[in-house]
């Protein structure tokens, strides 16, 4: 049950379901400020849009918002026929929140931006470059968000040389901004600690799991692709990611064939969240 009331909250906290909530919220006051006794000053209300607003959005939509509940106000003057001071206290108070709001609006905005410049900042220190060049294996990578004109995602990658060989890990976490920048981090942290120490790559990706999952939350998820590279071959281990694909010179792209093991079944228990590394079988391709 808290889960489905979770996932209600987060989907009356999406902005076009917020601002849509709020432009109703109006609409029904105006509808029963009509409706109702002119001894009851329903209309006062109206400015709860611009606040409601100004919460998920901007500048310009919040002034979109107060012009809005403005002309609502208009609509209800109009219809009770209540010039003069019923007017101007109506008006004063929609126009007020209107103000409040768009101060606010603006603040919200600039610190949204500066925390979206530190996370950019910590997300390069993050994701360093890759060589171009590591174990006779040739890399290169490009990372490009999937939010327009942000960079703060979700993915990761990453590539170690270890006495197995080249350790390469891509993957994509839960969400994103900062709360996505630190559970990349923890990832990184896991893997880059692990790559060294266990020989075979799908029981790497059994004991990240178990490192990660006690810090995740109910519905956190993470998913990723850990590769090896040997002599004329790499080794793949696919943990719940998109399918990896092969190139080739003519840039045709062909998925790389794979078998699935029986490494990393599931052993969390509901009280227990995990990483999701361990939801779908790794595979292994040579």
């Amino acid at each position: 049950m808290s889960v489905l009331l979770r996932r209600a909250i987060r989907t009356a906290g999406r902005p076009p379901v917020w601002l849509g909530m709020a432009f109703a919220f109006d609409a029904a006051i105006t509808a029963m400020a009509i409706s109702s006794s002119p001894s009851v000053k329903m209309s006062g209300l109206l400015g709860v849009a611009p606040l409601l607003t100004c919460a998920r959005y901007g500048a310009r939509m919040t002034a979109l918002a107060v012009c809005y509940a403005l002309a609502l106000c208009a609509v209800v003057t109009m219809a009770t026929n209540t010039p003069g001071s019923g007017t101007s206290w109506r008006f004063g108070i929609a126009a007020a929140a209107g103000t409040l709001a768009m101060v606010v609006a603006v603040t919200r905005a600039r610190r949204e931006s500066t925390l979206i410049g530190i996370s950019e900042k910590v997300q390069r220190a993050i994701l360093r470059p890759l060589p171009a060049e590591l174990g006779g294996v040739a890399f290169a990578s490009h990372y490009q968000s999937a939010t327009a004109g942000a960079m703060v995602g979700g993915d990761l990658y990453d590539i170690t040389m270890t006495q197995f060989g080249p350790r390469f890990i891509i993957g994509d976490v839960k969400g994103k901004g900062l709360d996505a920048v630190g559970r990349c981090a923890a990832v990184l942290a896991v893997f880059r600690d692990l790559a060294f120490a266990e020989t075979d790559l799908a029981k790497l990706a059994e004991q990240m799991d178990a490192r990660l999952s006690p810090d995740m939350g109910i519905e956190d998820f993470v998913t990723v692709i850990l590769a090896e590279f040997g002599p004329g071959e790499a080794r793949i281990v696919n943990c719940g990611h998109q399918r990896s694909r092969a190139w080739s010179a003519s840039f045709w792209t062909t998925p790389v064939t794979a078998s699935p093991t029986t490494c990393c079944s599931s052993s969390a228990s509901p009280s227990r969240p995990r990483s999701d590394l361990s939801d779908i079988a790794p595979r292994a391709a040579a």
